[in-house]
């Protein structure tokens, strides 16, 4: 259902790619940079996953809850 419904939003928008999941997203190479405007306790997880798959990686502040996940 939840792709189904993004499909159709991108096609209202003329987004030309809808991801089923984060990991298809970092895999495409044609992605170079990601905006992390996940939850707080969201960030290092998915800016470490993003990092490691080669992307320039945004977020709001901050970049992980505690030292040892930065």
């Amino acid at each position: 259902m939840r792709q189904e419904v993004a499909q159709a939003l991108a096609n209202d928008f003329d987004i030309p790619t809808v991801y089923p999941n984060v990991d298809a997203l970092l895999a495409d190479p044609e992605i170079e940079l990601i905006l992390n405007l996940t939850h707080p306790a969201g960030h290092a997880p998915l800016n470490l996953k993003a990092l490691e798959a080669g992307k320039h990686t945004y977020c709001e502040k901050p970049f992980a809850l505690s030292l040892e996940e930065g």
